[in-house]
């Protein structure tokens, strides 16, 4: 089995894009990173520019082997061309749903660790990501059609 370098996961939030890399990257003995983490700078607490993230992403593509996991934003499509895989998870809405709001749940109580304030306006806007994930979806899979050579699409994990 022939298997690829560098691997781009992506899906909605609560997909299970972070749970599948971590399985996947331990599997294949790979480093794992986040597009959130990509995005934002957690130290300092700061959003990075544009450029400090595509100067990030270059850093990363330097390396032979990587996994890289989000919700893909649409200045970071160039991910994309870079990947030499694209998995993508299409899970069934009403499963993302159950595992936004249990994640906020376990987040509420404790269970669940996290860096970051989570409130019902957290729930919401997650929510929300939800919703609109599934409105585009049609024109998302329309824009992978030309990525379809390296494209595996998962609808369950």
């Amino acid at each position: 089995m022939n298997i690829s370098n560098k691997i781009l996961i992506i899906g909605c939030v609560g997909s299970g894009k972070s749970t599948y890399a971590k399985k996947l990257g331990r599997k294949l003995k790979r480093e794992v990173y986040g597009i959130d983490e990509i995005v934002h700078d957690d130290n300092l607490g700061i959003r990075r520019s544009l450029e400090e993230q595509k100067e990030l992403i270059k850093e990363i593509d330097s390396k032979d082997t990587w996994i890289i996991e989000g919700a893909l934003r649409e200045e970071l499509y160039f991910l994309l061309d870079i990947a030499d895989l694209v998995i993508m998870l299409d899970i069934d809405r009403e499963v993302v749903e159950h595992r936004v709001v249990t994640r906020y749940i376990k987040q509420q109580l404790g269970i669940e660790k996290i860096d970051y304030d989570v409130d019902i306006d957290f729930l919401d806007m997650m929510l929300g990501y939800v919703n609109k994930y599934y409105t585009t979806r049609d024109s998302i899979f329309k824009m992978l059609d030309k990525y379809k050579d390296k494209l595996i699409i998962k609808r369950t994990i």
